[in-house]
Order: structure tokens, then C-alpha cells, then sequence
């Protein structure tokens, strides 16, 4: 039997050998156009800070920037990682970015292919 735990206090659990699924993350992070996103994307790779990066194109984004609403074609990368990699991505998006402000968002995987996760853990620092 399994009590339940809050995610918020542990950093790692481990019932029956299945791998514990809040130690992963997805980033959803907004680029100017594709190009944007794939420098960031290889770089992200490279560096393992990132074990794969899909890119979405031609996404429609509709904001309110400086009091006005905006509307601008952009590209979405999406990135997976661990959980604890979250802040230094962050930092290195930030670096690459040509937006003053771009959203950068981390959302935990809750859910998954074991084996896939597994993966990521290994192509990750």
C-alpha cells in the first residue's frame, strides 16, 4: 500500500522500481521563428542540458506587450529534461534569446514512458 506524498517534498521515490516521473520536466519556450529555435534547440543538446527538443513553426501568439495587444508568427520549442537542469536551462535560454522577455515555462511530466524517461536521465548532464 502507498500513502500519498506531496510532490513538493520529495525530490526522488522509487516504489517497486518504477522511476519517479517529478524528476522530469517539459519546457515550452516561445522563439522569433524556427531558425531561433533550432540554434537554441542544438545548443541546448549539445550541452546536455537537454536530452531531445522538438519545434513547432508557424504558431500564432496573441499578447499583450507594454500595455497593447500584440499579434506575431513565432515558433515553440519544446524541451525535455530533469528536473534539476530546469534552472540552468532557464539561465542558458535567457543567454541565447533575442526577446527581453521570453517565456521560458517548466511543466513536471507526471506521467510517461518509462523506458523514455530512462533515456532522458542518461542524455542529460
Amino acid at each position: 500500500m502507498c500513502s500519498f506524498v506531496p510532490l513538493w517534498q520529495y525530490d526522488a521515490f522509487f516504489e517497486n522500481d518504477r522511476i519517479s516521473l517529478v524528476n522530469f520536466s517539459l519546457l515550452h519556450i516561445t522563439c522569433k521563428d524556427a531558425e531561433e529555435a533550432k540554434t537554441i534547440g542544438k545548443i541546448l543538446v549539445e550541452e546536455k542540458l537537454a536530452a531531445c527538443i522538438n519545434i513547432l513553426k508557424d504558431v500564432h501568439s496573441i499578447y499583450r506587450w507594454k500595455g497593447k495587444i500584440e499579434e506575431a508568427e513565432e515558433a515553440v520549442l519544446f524541451a525535455k529534461t530533469t528536473a534539476d537542469l530546469v534552472p540552468k536551462l532557464i539561465t542558458k535560454v535567457k543567454e541565447l534569446h533575442s526577446y527581453d522577455c521570453p517565456c521560458i515555462v517548466s511543466l513536471p511530466i507526471m506521467e510517461g514512458n518509462e523506458e523514455y524517461l530512462r533515456w532522458i536521465e542518461e542524455s542529460c548532464e
